[in-house]
């Protein structure tokens, strides 16, 4: 059913500032948190070094990121955090716009409490902590803010050209950032499948402006090095149709649910959010049975967050810890703006508004939790890097049983000789193996074939500290 597109008249610029601020507030006891795994090759690389920080994907714009925030604040990892938390206040205020105007026949002092209702839930929702406090894992933050941003372009009031171009621009950026903004263009269609584009927006210029952009990306790509191309390839593919289908069901739990280590209490709770959403439903399709332009609002949103979850099921997400929650990041948006038009559309105001009170709550409940094992990890990290034993004068250090991650935040599955120089060490005599060495046996570290010779030691941390051999 077409309906004529009608954006909002003004622009709530002053939520930009509240949300970002609120963010910061949020996170405040996050900032100094210490970096996570590939962070430390991150900084060290793109930031003190000014090279790319991996070689497995092809993401220069982030890159970029950590080489500007080096030449601001050096190797602190507050200024880096902050850029992660700013960012994330600056995409709750995206959504923002985004809602207002999905709900634009809507009144407008309903539609705004909606939409920053779902911006408030964005800020403090529980399971995408890694896009947040992982600093690389602000490629997705990135990539997010991008497809926003390629969104609100096509649904503004511009020109045509202007807002196509605007919208491919984005779609080229983001591609830079994280190659998951290449969900701009399916979603952008969903828009347009449901007219809120209207006919101001043609099919075919916005199917070439897509297509320039993507051709770009794939030519800039591929003069980067085949190595990066063929990861990026090999990492977005899945493992076969079963194993896409048999990430369906976990998505979607995770998306409500925070992971269990017990696969069982995992069901549960499955079948328990089941239940209750199709009640949901039922609920909802009666008391709207009547209300076209909330039913077509609701729908619209919903197909944003379904279409949005599929890096996530490509990827694939853990049921155990919050490991790969970074996937999360693009449709816990569309979630969040989903049940800000859900209970902004309660009828009651003692009803909206305790319900509202009691969905932060229980989101900021669950993000402490979240949050509390990247306090562990972080603790563990700066203990390991504390205690960790000087180099022998004439020989390297082999350090063996550093911890993989804690709960799904990552402390050294990567970057442990970048943290040696980030420490004002030698990183070249430092080497991290995952087994015990034996003198006289080659171990292969990074490409490079090492043996363990008699000027060399080997140290191993335990829970107690580390144990010299």
């Amino acid at each position: 059913m077409a309906k004529e597109f009608r954006s909002s008249r003004s622009t709530p610029w002053w939520a930009l500032p509240v949300l970002v601020l609120l963010a910061f507030v949020v996170h405040r006891q996050e900032l100094d948190l210490s970096p996570f795994s590939d962070d430390h090759s991150a900084i060290w690389n793109s930031g003190a070094s000014d090279i790319p920080w991996r070689s497995s994907f092809f993401r220069p714009i982030s890159d970029l990121t950590f080489r500007t925030g080096h030449l601001i604040s050096g190797t602190s990892v507050v200024g880096h955090r902050a850029f992660n938390v700013a960012l994330h206040g600056l995409n709750a205020f995206l959504l923002l716009l985004l809602s207002t105007r999905v709900a634009a026949l809507w009144g407008s002092t309903r539609r705004l409490n909606a939409a920053m209702l779902g911006a408030l839930l964005f800020l403090v929702y529980p399971f995408h902590q890694e896009s947040i406090l992982w600093l690389v894992g602000r490629e997705s933050s990135l990539g997010m803010c991008f497809v926003l941003l390629g969104l609100l372009s096509l649904m503004g009031e511009g020109a045509v050209r202007s807002r196509i171009g605007g919208s491919a621009v984005a779609l080229f950026v983001g591609l830079l950032c994280y190659e998951g903004a290449i969900l701009l263009p399916l979603l952008a269609f969903a828009l347009l499948a449901f007219d809120l584009l209207q006919r101001r927006t043609p099919l075919r210029p916005l199917l070439v402006g897509y297509g320039i952009a993507g051709f770009l990306y794939f030519l800039m790509m591929r003069a980067s090095g085949p190595a990066a191309e063929d990861a990026y390839v090999a990492a977005m593919l899945p493992e076969g149709l079963s194993g896409l289908l048999s990430n369906i069901p976990k998505v979607g739990a995770r998306l409500f649910l925070p992971p269990s280590a017990d696969p069982d209490i995992m069901v549960q709770r499955a079948v328990v959010l089941f239940i209750i959403l199709v009640v949901l439903v039922v609920v909802i399709r009666r008391a709207w049975r009547n209300e076209q332009a909330e039913r077509y609002t609701v729908l619209t949103m919903l197909l944003l967050l379904v279409l949005s979850c599929s890096v996530a099921l490509i990827g694939g997400v853990s049921t155990r810890t919050s490991e790969s929650d970074r996937f999360l990041y693009l449709p816990s948006a569309f979630l969040c703006g989903l049940l800000g038009l859900l209970i902004g559309h309660i009828p009651r105001t003692v009803i909206r508004l305790g319900t509202a009170v009691i969905v932060l709550i229980l989101f900021v409940t669950l993000m402490e939790q979240e949050v509390q094992h990247w306090r562990v990890a972080s603790a563990k990290t700066k203990r390991i890097m504390r205690e960790l034993p000087t180099a022998p004068k004439n020989g390297t250090l082999f350090v063996s049983g550093l911890p993989d991650s804690y709960g799904g935040a990552y402390i050294f599955r990567n970057g442990f000789r970048e943290a040696v120089a980030l420490d004002g060490r030698s990183p070249e005599r430092y080497v991290d193996v995952q087994e015990d060495p034996i003198s006289g046996v080659v171990v292969h570290f990074r490409g490079v074939a090492l043996v363990f010779g008699p000027d060399d030691r080997w140290t191993k941390w335990t829970d107690n500290g580390f144990v010299d051999h």
